[in-house]
């Protein structure tokens, strides 16, 4: 029916299901731990860790995807590094700096990067991975090609096409070809995230983020 809301399907119960492991096993103590680490996680004010985002842009111009995108980045909480990576992208990089909003800008200029190939930017990115709690890229064909290989390096689950930022481990994202809307919990440490741009509004300029190497912050 036109202009019907779309229903949202539940959280799934796979973080239930392991706080009543742990309860099992470890009795109240973990029971305790747990619900203090969910009141934590909850809050998105209080998240300590930093949200990693991976340009899109064609070695020369930063794209509107990376700036909507940031807006979801920087809703997770914490600050936002931003990675340029590819071959004579210093101008993207100094694009990115002025975005409001960003922390830090890591580049990677080689040729191995020239083409943005998934192979070894995934391999970048997971080498940089362990300053981070979320990765989050724009989910575009680039971003689509990088971000699973990212994932299953790192051994998480990927959490594709949010279109909400609910908490820091939980979002929203469309199925079943966008009539439904499903939140989604991650338990996982790191989460790899792409991002459904339309979205989000666009970060503006504003920001003066330092550009370092990102081999030298590996």
């Amino acid at each position: 029916e036109a202009g019907a809301a779309r229903p949202r399907l539940p959280v799934g119960d796979v973080a239930g299901k392991a706080l009543l492991a742990a309860v099992e096993v470890d009795g109240g103590d973990a029971l305790s731990g747990l619900q203090e680490r969910d009141r934590d996680m909850q809050g998105g004010g209080r998240f300590a860790g930093a949200a990693f985002l991976v340009a899109e842009h064609d070695n020369k111009t930063l794209k509107d995807a990376t700036n909507k995108a940031l807006t979801a980045a920087k809703a997770i909480g914490g600050d936002v590094h931003v990675l340029v990576v590819g071959k004579d992208c210093k101008a993207a990089a100094e694009a990115a700096s002025k975005l409001d909003g960003v922390k830090k800008v890591l580049v990677a200029d080689a040729v191995p990067y020239e083409h943005q190939l998934a192979e070894p930017v995934a391999g970048l990115i997971v080498s940089l991975a362990s300053s981070y709690d979320a990765i989050v890229a724009p989910a575009t064909t680039t971003g689509k090609n990088i971000m699973p290989r990212v994932a299953a390096l790192l051994d998480v689950m990927q959490i594709s096409d949010i279109t909400k930022v609910v908490s820091p481990d939980t979002f929203e994202r469309p199925i079943y070809a966008g009539n439904a809307i499903q939140t989604v919990k991650s338990s996982d440490a790191k989460k790899v995230i792409t991002v459904r741009t339309s979205t989000f509004q666009a970060a503006g300029a504003g920001g003066s983020a330092s550009i370092e190497n990102a081999s030298a912050a590996a």
